[in-house]
């Protein structure tokens, strides 16, 4: 019986000593870190989301968990580099975003708040090794990528309303370096890059086809199949296919000026005009009426083969600002959609007839689309003779102007013939209007 007693006294001991053990643990592991798996990613519902605070630290922050050895111990060293413990009574608080999920890679977007900041880190992890993918790892070292990609970065932002930058600022954000693209993910067709630019974040997007960038990617990372979200995968807006053109190479001191013609093109007058240019190694720019193009569809494609400019002059040259909401919207995108349907390329440049435009105009004309006036007009409608026409132009010419003419009179055609020949002999290179546009730039680089 006492032995019975005795048994019984040792077990209620032992059982007491546990759990004042297991309280102690519990007690101290909630002083360090208190994590736990909570839910599972609602977009992915295979992903567990690990909730994790610490109060030492003021802490709070939600991972995906993959069940992938690799890739979570990455995101969790990630994060502890990463993250930077508040010094304040402010608790940190810290969620993510899985942006793109597919067989290959995912890239996450974590985010950083707390009373005073909020700002955004985005990493993307090769599945295969858990690695994170760095800017080098995407493409091959011996490729000059880096100088490709802050060449498309400049031109695509440069007519943006939303960057307000200087031209020397932007190109200094996106000047070739690791940094400026080190955040990107890899899509199917293409690859977005977050870019940093001026005080804004990732709302700053360039989205890249892959068809441009193949010849520098590396080989394992060209695949769409391996790239398609697991979930859904969408074709991303406003995706880049085109290269910019290459930068005309003209020295500082040298004048250029710029040819434009509206009303066009008509056979018989705008072929002699592009036949010219094609003589002086010169470019001009077209502001073309819809009714026109749709009836020489071969001269538009000739315009943007030799690498002119071809912007819209509507549709059958209305007074814009006398039109309705309905008949202003009809003139700009009929016009724009014959363009991008017959050259392939988006009309970013756009005269109003008469030169007559309001906010109503420039409210239904595309975000990247320059409105495009002039600095000489010979009045080529009015006075239908050569010698009159060359002259009025010489007499006005100057380094960076514009001059209007038109390609659908005879007398134009053959003044704008002598035009070139006598401007080119005083030392002008003619230039397209997006050539000038770009000339202007880089003079406000050098200054």
């Amino acid at each position: 019986m006492n032995r019975r007693k005795l048994h019984k006294k040792r077990i209620f001991i032992l059982l007491s000593s546990l759990v004042v053990l297991i309280g102690a643990v519990v007690r101290t592991n909630a002083s360090k870190a208190n994590t736990s798996p909570i839910r599972m990613d609602e977009k992915y519902p295979l992903v567990e989301i690990i909730h994790t605070t610490e109060k030492e630290k003021g802490i709070t922050i939600d991972y995906p968990f993959f069940h992938l050895e690799e890739v979570d111990q990455a995101i969790e060293t990630y994060l502890k580099e990463t993250i930077t413990p508040c010094t304040n009574k402010e608790q940190l608080i810290v969620t993510y975003e899985i942006v793109h999920y597919s067989q290959q890679t995912v890239s996450i977007i974590f985010t950083e708040k707390n009373k005073d900041k909020s700002f955004n880190h985005m990493v993307t992890i090769d599945l295969a090794n858990g690695k994170i993918i760095r800017l080098d790892d995407l493409f091959k070292n011996e490729s000059d990528y880096l100088s490709l990609l802050s060449d498309i970065a400049y031109h695509e932002l440069k007519n943006k309303e939303d960057i307000l930058l200087s031209n020397k600022e932007l190109a200094e954000a996106v000047a070739p370096t690791q940094d400026h693209f080190q955040e990107f993910t890899l899509l199917n067709k293409a690859i977005i890059f977050y870019l940093t630019v001026g005080d804004q974040m990732a709302d700053t997007q360039l989205i890249i086809s892959k068809e441009l960038l193949k010849d520098m990617l590396e080989h394992k990372y060209v695949s769409a199949e391996l790239n398609k979200d697991r979930i859904e995968d969408i074709d991303p807006p406003n995706m880049i296919t085109e290269l910019p053109k290459k930068d005309i190479q003209i020295a500082p001191d040298q004048k250029v000026i710029a040819l434009t013609f509206d009303d066009g093109p008509k056979k018989g007058t705008t072929d002699s005009i592009l036949e010219a240019l094609r003589k002086y190694d010169a470019h001009a720019t077209f502001f073309v009426l819809g009714s026109m193009a749709e009836k020489n569809p071969e001269l538009l494609r000739d315009m943007v083969e030799q690498g002119n400019d071809v912007g819209s002059h509507t549709w059958d040259h209305r007074l814009m600002t006398k039109l309705s909401e309905e008949e202003m919207i009809k003139q700009i995108n009929q016009t724009n959609s014959l363009i991008k349907e017959m050259t392939g390329k988006e009309a970013t440049l756009f005269r109003p007839p008469y030169g007559a435009y309001d906010q109503r105009v420039t409210s239904h004309l595309g975000k990247n689309t320059d409105v495009i006036l002039w600095d000489v007009d010979p009045e080529d409608w009015k006075y239908r003779n050569k010698d009159h026409i060359v002259q009025s132009v010489m007499n006005q010419a100057g380094d960076g102007k514009i001059i209007l003419m038109h390609d659908i009179y005879q007398t134009s055609a053959e003044a704008a013939v002598e035009i070139m020949e006598k401007l080119t002999a005083q030392g002008y290179k003619i230039v397209s209007v997006s050539e000038l546009q770009e000339i202007q730039k880089q003079r406000e680089l050098v200054s």
